[in-house]
């Protein structure tokens, strides 16, 4: 499910051709180009795994249940503290 969330999204998809839109060119050999894309899936996908190997077993996910509405307070808390910053 978050594999398909995240490929799916076109925020994401957006926010690659923005970022990487400055290293490729138009003159720039095929595969240079499949080289920046595949950076781009590895680093996404590489951190995508690590956050689900690390946070999905173990001594992590029992603190995550057990304090699971500390967790939502505390996410709850940045939420509004950023939106007050953009909005200010």
């Amino acid at each position: 499910d978050g594999f398909l969330i995240a490929f799916l999204n076109p925020k994401v998809a957006l926010f690659f051709l923005a970022l990487f839109s400055q290293f490729v060119s138009a003159d720039m050999a095929m595969a240079a180009r499949v080289q920046v894309a595949a950076t781009a899936v590895v680093i996404d996908g590489g951190w995508y795994s690590l956050v689900a190997l690390l946070l999905a077993r173990g001594p992590v996910l029992a603190a995550l249940r057990r304090h699971h509405g500390k967790v939502e307070r505390t996410t709850a808390g940045v939420l509004v503290v950023v939106a007050l910053a953009v909005w200010f």
